[in-house]
């Protein structure tokens, strides 16, 4: 294992994503440790879709009212 925090891989991922690569650029082995917290600062980077379509943004206060109050 490498020398280097965990963190330094997440944020590698992170970086990665904004740069557009895509996560087979991933470079480190299959199963190491290393490898999955790149692929976790990869992922983490995914902007969430509203399934409802509300299309809330994370920055506003999105209080939905409940239908009947």
């Amino acid at each position: 294992m490498s020398s280097r925090p965990l963190v330094d891989y997440f944020a590698e991922g992170l970086q990665a994503r904004e740069d557009g690569k895509h996560a087979t650029d991933n470079p480190y082995c299959a199963g190491s440790h290393e490898r999955h917290e790149w692929d976790a600062g990869f992922r983490a980077t995914v902007a969430l879709e509203d399934e409802d379509g509300l299309d809330l943004d994370p920055n506003e206060d999105n209080e939905v009212p409940l239908a009947g109050r």
